[in-house]
């Protein structure tokens, strides 16, 4: 829980409710030093080889030129730090976090600045490392954690996740991704084996005159029962991914698409993994 002054006002305490963007002024010293710890030698100084390998692997420029040898005591290397902009600290935090592995507590002081500085960014462990990621609400994210548990769909899901969230986020691949995560929730559910199977093949196996799948409500919106609202989802997602095939109106989805097929996507695997989405007796569902 973030610290909320004591004599807060109610207008101070909505204000301290919103997640940062970037690294806000107040931030930037907890930040750089973090980084310096990460970088300095136990005699107190960084040497030029760790510079310039943060500047081959996130294709920024410290200055330097490629003959320097010396090494960068504390003053010099906050200077030099402090020009850089919020991404790119960002960058450099997230590839220490990736090169610390998921051993240590390295992370812990940076999760700790974060928090604290209510940025919108936290730590997360993700594969083999820590790394930074986009902050959600914690319901909307332990509810998404529990799906990503559910076996192939779930890893596909993650990985959904991953690309939408990421310091650097990648919006097709999130959407892909969240497709994927669906169809191997759905097609087994529903009996489809075929390899090359697709939610259009979900959708038809729903949308049979005979068939009754539906969610497990005992009682359904006459105007909206369960089965149009999963049909309705299933033809959002599948039809909202316009960058599937090239054309010469080709675009690439938005992050706000991907986020709406990723958020989606949760529900959608969470019931066909769980076994809630069934051939259900209409006369007892619905």
């Amino acid at each position: 829980m973030e610290f909320v002054p004591f004599d807060a006002s109610e207008d101070e305490v909505a204000a301290r409710q919103v997640l940062r963007s970037g690294v806000p002024t107040s931030m930037r010293a907890p930040i750089t030093n973090w980084i310096w710890h990460q970088m300095a030698s136990p005699q107190g100084f960084v040497k030029p080889y760790a510079m310039h390998t943060i500047e081959n692997n996130l294709d920024i420029s410290f200055g330097f030129d490629s003959t320097f040898t010396g090494v960068l005591e504390k003053k010099v290397f906050l200077t030099l730090l402090g020009k850089r902009d919020a991404r790119n600290l960002l960058r450099i935090a997230d590839w220490l976090l990736a090169q610390a592995g998921s051993r240590g507590t390295k992370h812990i002081a940076l999760q700790a600045v974060l928090r604290q500085g209510r940025s919108q960014y936290e730590v997360v462990l993700r594969d083999s490392s820590y790394r930074l990621a986009l902050r959600l609400p914690e319901g909307v994210q332990a509810a998404a954690e529990q799906v990503m548990d559910l076996g192939t769909p779930g890893t596909l899901l993650r990985r959904a996740w991953s690309k939408l969230y990421d310091i650097d986020p990648d919006p097709s691949g999130a959407y892909s991704a969240a497709v994927k995560a669906v169809e191997a929730a759905a097609l087994p559910a529903l009996g489809i084996s075929r390899p090359t199977a697709t939610i259009s093949d979900a959708v038809r196996a729903i949308e049979r005159r005979e068939a009754t799948w539906r969610l497990p409500f005992k009682r359904e919106h006459t105007e909206y029962l369960s089965r149009d609202v999963l049909l309705g989802m299933l033809k959002s997602l599948y039809r909202g991914q316009r960058d599937r095939h090239g054309s010469d109106a080709y675009s690439d989805v938005t992050p706000e698409e991907a986020e709406a097929a990723v958020l989606m996507a949760v529900p959608l695997v969470g019931w066909f993994a769980r076994g809630l989405i069934e051939e259900r007796d209409v006369a007892t569902f619905g």
